[in-house]
């Protein structure tokens, strides 16, 4: 419906992301140790610990949500003209973009800030580590 309303031309629709005072302390990818699928449970990691800020990333269930969109969106016929013959082409092309945007986003509103990993296992277990 928000994405509808936009598209309509409503100047009044607005979509705040990251919004407010941020104090973040470096940015934080959670990793699945297997592939995301529909029913994974994906951990909930709050960006937010006391007075300690993280940036928090889901980049594997970013990407399997990408891919489920471009599926949608085709299968759907949604938009006029965009076929399963689209679907290489923008399967290439959409993960690109989406890690120029991160790396853009990232040097804007996380330069010089350590990077971290959080691998949440199969069995439970959760290993964290400095990436940057």
């Amino acid at each position: 419906m928000l994405h509808e309303l936009r598209m309509a031309g409503a100047p009044e629709v607005e979509w705040v992301t990251l919004s407010g005072e941020h104090d973040e302390h470096g940015a934080l990818n959670v990793t699945l140790e297997e592939q995301p699928w529909m029913f994974t449970s994906v951990p909930l990691v709050s960006p937010r610990v006391g007075s300690h800020q993280l940036f928090v990333n889901h980049p594997q269930v970013a990407a399997w949500q990408r891919v489920q969109y471009l599926d949608f969106l085709v299968h759907a016929r949604v938009v006029p003209g965009l076929t399963a013959a689209h679907l290489p082409a923008l399967q290439a092309e959409v993960p690109r973009l989406a890690g120029q945007q991160m790396a853009a986003t990232l040097g804007a509103l996380a330069a010089g800030l350590p990077g971290y990993e959080a691998c949440f296992r199969v069995d439970g277990s959760v290993s964290v580590r400095q990436v940057g």
